[in-house]
């Protein structure tokens, strides 16, 4: 019997110059989507709107945020066009906050220690006004399902003011009132004024909140018939009410973390007008409804409940 030599039996093959080649472009390859996708991760979205038609990388990026939407999430909420878009986004252009790229942004989130959402008077509150305050602090715990504490009111004498003290530089309050005084345990701190606001280059802003600082500041005046020389009665009291709410989950919202929305008719789409804000839900669409939930961690079916509750009891019917 003839057995093959270990020199036949065991062949070493030395690699040649073409296979190291094909490893190496592979490996290239390997690296280049490995960095695409990271920085896709991280990089500014497109934006949209400006009164420009959105570049066909941006109706790209929308139609797979789209498509990660349930039928019965997205039904309640129109999607955001160039034909129902207030007047807002017609002047400015803003990004696509997706969902993935919100995370990827680390928003401020509330902590063990700072998990209060609280709301400082700015200015002299009249009687039905300090009601008012209340019914935002339940409507905040509802929608945020945190708790909101009334602070010891503030004065404005120290914020620069236009017109004989009727209006107020909304960057110099957030500066000068509220950042020296930020309550340690607040996850949001919120200025809240009947005074008129206005900001550089704006002739009035609603309200201004920071990314960072988890400090903003808002209006109420130009919600109430009083502000424009009208009397008042029980459907103005609603309404006031209503775009109160509003703007506290609008301005709130951007203290962790959420961009204007430029995806569906939504409380998160920048308003430039009170036209603008009326036409807006009352609620986040589902995108933005996504981010608070993931931020906060609460509950879903508790906030639902909760805010139907305050809907029913103030005859909101949201």
């Amino acid at each position: 019997m003839n057995f093959p030599s270990l020199s036949n039996s065991t062949v070493s093959k030395t690699p040649t110059a073409k296979s190291k080649s094909g490893r190496f472009t592979w490996l290239l390859i390997g690296l280049i989507a490995g960095v695409g996708f990271g920085w896709w991760r991280v990089a500014p979205p497109p934006s949209v709107g400006g009164g420009r038609p959105g570049s066909p990388v941006a109706t790209w990026v929308k139609n797979r945020i789209y498509a990660t939407i349930l039928p019965r999430e997205e039904a309640p909420f129109e999607r955001l066009t160039a034909d129902n878009a207030g007047s807002w986004q017609n002047v400015f252009a803003e990004p696509i906050q997706s969902f993935d790229w919100y995370q990827s942004q680390n928003p401020t989130r509330p902590t063990t220690q700072r998990n209060v959402i609280v709301l400082a008077p700015l200015g002299a509150m009249k009687v039905k006004e300090q009601k008012l305050l209340r019914d935002l602090k339940e409507y905040g715990e509802a929608f945020f399902q945190l708790p909101v504490r009334i602070a010891t009111p503030l004065s404005l004498d120290g914020a620069k003011s236009w017109k004989r003290g009727r209006q107020y530089d909304s960057s110099k309050i957030i500066s000068q009132v509220l950042l020296p005084r930020l309550p340690a345990d607040a996850a949001a701190y919120l200025g809240i004024t009947m005074a008129d606001l206005r900001a550089d280059g704006l002739n009035y802003v609603f309200g201004q909140g920071s990314f960072e600082q988890r400090v903003g500041v808002y209006s109420l005046g130009r919600y109430f018939p009083a502000f424009w020389g009208k009397k008042e009665n029980a459907q103005s009291v609603r309404i006031g009410l209503r775009r109160s709410c509003q703007v506290l989950n609008h301005e709130a919202g951007h203290m962790f973390g959420l961009m204007h929305c430029v995806l569906y008719k939504c409380s998160m789409n920048g308003s430039n007008s009170l036209d603008d804000a009326d036409a807006a839900p009352l609620d986040y669409c589902p995108v933005c409804r996504k981010k608070l939930l993931w931020n906060i961690g609460c509950d879903a079916a508790k906030r639902d409940g909760d805010l139907r509750k305050f809907y029913r009891a103030h005859n909101l019917r949201e």
